[in-house]
């Protein structure tokens, strides 16, 4: 349990450093910055598979292909595209608020593909994220 919450919080660290690097890194397309970096994250977790001795077997049920699909290409590959796109034109700072959208987002999709429900609770909580993205990430200075 303390080493799941310490890859979370792992992470949530590299994520930061990798915004403030690429934007020392003089400018490159998002593109090939997206090509490198998920060619380098797929090195990474093969070798981790190969270390865990993990079977690697093609799905055959086409629900699994379907979300594979939606992993690869909305999750990673256009949501990457689009955070390098913004992090080179905003600051670091800026786009780090961007990712506390994301819950709102799976909450709103769960509900459409789980059945969940919406509450008072998620839509209180909801407001008081929108509030910090735009007093921190939108107001004018």
């Amino acid at each position: 349990m303390v080493s799941n919450l310490l890859a979370i919080i792992a992470g949530a660290a590299c994520l930061a450093e990798a915004g403030i690097v690429a934007k020392r890194f003089p400018r490159s397309h998002p593109v090939m910055t997206n090509a490198v970096a998920m060619t380098v994250g797929a090195a990474m977790l093969g070798v981790a598979s190969l270390l865990n001795s993990e079977a690697w077997v093609l799905p055959s049920n086409t629900a699994t292909w379907l979300a594979f699909g939606y992993i690869v290409l909305g999750a990673s590959v256009t949501a990457y595209f689009l955070y390098v796109f913004v992090l080179g034109r905003w600051t670091a700072s800026a786009v780090s608020y961007a990712f506390v959208l994301f819950p709102l987002v799976t909450v709103i999709v769960a509900t459409q593909l789980a059945g969940e429900h919406i509450t008072w609770g998620f839509i209180g909580g909801g407001l008081l994220v929108l509030g910090g993205v735009w007093f921190g990430a939108l107001r004018q200075s």
